[in-house]
């Protein structure tokens, strides 16, 4: 695809880099990002592990830049092997029945998705993302951009979200794999091996949409990656449980339906439709289990959980900032700048509140918040403006048949 010379000057592509930032501004703003990210964590309870889960995935991928010029990222991780010896019969409950309709509801993407069908941002009568709808459509500089131009960002800034996409649900594969053999109870452990074929589908048809359809990639944002290693490095099975299932589902799962509503490109709104249900399903799964979980752990222990939550909640809100949006798009803004003028964009606001309104259902669901009190992770969701955000929590919709494919 070629793009245009003035949306090159406005949106200077990834990989050129900019030649009006020098590395010691560059080095700056990471430093101020990381700063960012991490002092809020000094500030939240009392608990050292907290700023301990998060600082050395923070210094690694909002300082250091550890994805540079990198065509894979490792991160360590340890988990521990259990093995069920006493031939445990199947489990009726909720988490029985939801591992019986993952078996039933699964899809296979050549028969089920049109790929035959043509993607192109250029067309006015098919929208593959209405300008309209971009979070940061208020921007000052958008305004100057003809109707082609802003097809053109559309489609750039949908690029870059599936990407995110697309790199979330490695992460979300990853930490299935390791509740199939660390969570305490079989049932889970089955139903965690019906999600690893989900993630990987999900990698699949999302790899195969931008390879094929886009033909453009952008890197991952360094809150996601932050968020994605803190998840595996932890000793504890049950935070990657709770920062995947939760949090980082959650956003896909109200992202995925703002897109779908949005698009109007056959593929992609299909594509998204079997991907919801998938997710919706995970989501519940995560609140079942880490409901049973935390109404047994002491209240120093649900208290780090409260905290951490409130931390990798910060860290997916720092995502809608699209700092990679600005260094992708805008190099010349710094990065305090761009979050002082993103932070009050009210199109971002908006979209932003739709997807954690769920979100903080489903923690208040799981036990970890509660909004008739104000502890300091409380106070945290309400410094973000989004504790008293009404919605119902995922599982009570999911059971109510409200994520079926449309």
């Amino acid at each position: 695809m070629v793009v245009s010379h003035r949306v090159k000057t406005v949106a200077r592509q990834i990989l050129e880099g900019s030649p009006h930032r020098s590395r010691r501004h560059e080095l700056s703003d990471r430093a101020w990002a990381a700063k960012r990210t991490l002092a809020p964590a000094f500030e939240i309870g009392t608990d050292p592990r907290v700023l301990g889960a998060l600082a050395r995935p923070a210094a690694r991928h909002l300082f250091a830049g550890a994805t540079q010029d990198r065509p894979e990222l490792v991160t360590p991780g340890r988990v521990d092997y259990r093995l069920d010896l006493t031939i445990a019969a199947k489990e009726n409950g909720t988490i029985g029945k939801l591992y019986d309709k993952a078996v039933r509801d699964q899809w296979v993407a050549d028969s089920k998705l049109p790929w035959s069908k043509d993607v192109d941002w250029q067309r006015t009568d098919r929208l593959l993302f209405p300008p309209q709808m971009l979070p940061i459509a208020t921007l000052p500089e958008l305004a100057h951009m003809s109707e082609r131009e802003l097809l053109e960002f559309s489609y750039l800034f949908l690029t870059w979200s599936l990407c995110q996409f697309y790199y979330g649900e490695q992460g979300a594969r990853a930490i299935a794999s390791r509740l199939t053999i660390e969570t305490p109870w079989e049932s889970a452990r089955q139903m965690a091996s019906t999600q690893v074929l989900d993630e990987a589908r999900h990698i699949e048809v999302f790899g195969r949409y931008i390879n094929t359809k886009l033909k453009k990639s952008f890197a991952p944002d360094p809150n996601l990656l932050t968020l994605l290693d803190a998840l595996v490095e932890t000793p504890h099975w049950d935070i990657s449980f709770l920062g995947m299932q939760i949090l980082i589902e959650g956003l896909a799962l109200g992202s995925f339906r703002t897109i779908q509503q949005a698009t109007q490109d056959p593929l992609l709104h299909s594509l998204l439709g079997y991907v919801i249900k998938d997710e919706a399903r995970h989501v519940t799964f995560g609140i079942h289990s880490l409901k049973r979980l935390y109404g047994e752990l002491t209240e120093a222990e649900r208290r780090f959980r409260k905290d951490l939550a409130a931390e990798f909640a910060w860290l997916i809100y720092q995502r809608f900032m699209g700092e990679t949006l600005r260094a992708e798009f805008f190099p010349e803004i710094s990065r305090k700048r761009w979050t002082e003028v993103v932070d009050k964009s009210p199109l971002l606001a908006k979209y932003r509140n739709e997807v954690f309104s769920r979100i903080v259902a489903d923690l208040i669901r799981v036990g970890l918040i509660d909004p008739t009190k104000r502890g300091d992770a409380e106070k945290r969701f309400e410094s973000m403006g989004l504790l008293n955000l009404n919605s119902r929590s995922t599982d009570q919709l999911f059971e109510e048949g409200r994520f079926s494919i449309s």
